[in-house]
């Protein structure tokens, strides 16, 4: 009996293989720039950017390599300023650099910065998105 689906199915676990691959790509880079291994974020953010030019259409994959790529060339120059332009790169909807730049900025001290970004990212809704992740 054959598998309901068929040409279909096996595209859409291909495409489901990839993504699952992306994302694990995506967190590994941001577990090594929180670590601060620039040389191992470098390969990784490589990998990826391989991997993006078999999904050009994907918007959202592309601004993260190149966020990612960016975020490690200022790790890499110690620019300790390059996550407000970063910032102003982020989709607004985007959960996973938003808490990223959340736990750099409380790492840093930047307090008031931390509870703005929270406080935004929340859409005013307490308790919600970032904040409850946040590392304070």
């Amino acid at each position: 009996m054959p598998r309901s689906g068929g040409a279909t199915a096996g595209r859409s676990r291909r495409s489901s293989k990839g993504a699952c691959h992306r994302d694990t790509l995506t967190v590994k880079a941001f577990a090594q720039i929180r670590g601060g291994k620039i040389a191992d974020a470098q390969r990784t953010v490589a990998q990826l950017r391989e991997e993006a030019k078999k999904w050009p259409d994907n918007n959202w994959l592309q601004t993260d390599v190149e966020m990612l790529s960016d975020e490690v060339a200022a790790l890499a120059a110690k620019d300790r300023k390059a996550g407000a332009a970063l910032l102003a790169k982020c989709p607004p909807d985007n959960f996973t650099w938003k808490l990223a730049f959340l736990r750099q900025m409380e790492k840093d001290g930047d307090k008031a910065g931390a509870e703005q970004l929270a406080r935004t990212s929340s859409g005013g809704r307490s308790g919600t998105s970032v904040t409850r992740w946040s590392l304070a």
